[in-house]
């Protein structure tokens, strides 16, 4: 399904398709989202690096992450349910109104 050519002296190749049909096959898996995001993926430790907080809860004797989302079309399918094995999360959805 294509052939990769290296370019001398150069850090990258290319990868070079024939027909039409394998270009759109491509690019169906290229463009194909996945909302679940994985157990100990290094994506959900990006998100807490720059939309959440990590806190101790004392009283409780539990660790909360807090994120916060915009909510859309898209993070409305983000699902959380296997970031941390053996855990549940909790969500809290607020739909902010503009007076």
């Amino acid at each position: 399904m294509g052939r990769i050519r290296s370019v001398k002296n150069q850090p990258y190749s290319y990868y070079i398709l024939s027909t039409q049909a394998e270009m759109a096959l491509l690019v169906t898996h290229l463009n194909e989202p996945d909302y679940t995001i994985k157990p100990l993926d290094p994506y959900f430790a990006g998100l807490v690096d720059t939309d959440g907080t990590v806190v101790f809860n004392y009283p409780g004797n539990r660790i909360e992450c807090n994120l916060e989302f915009k909510y859309t079309e898209y993070s409305s399918k983000l699902c959380f349910d296997y970031v941390v094995p053996n855990a549940k999360p909790n969500l809290k959805i607020k739909h902010l109104t503009l007076f």
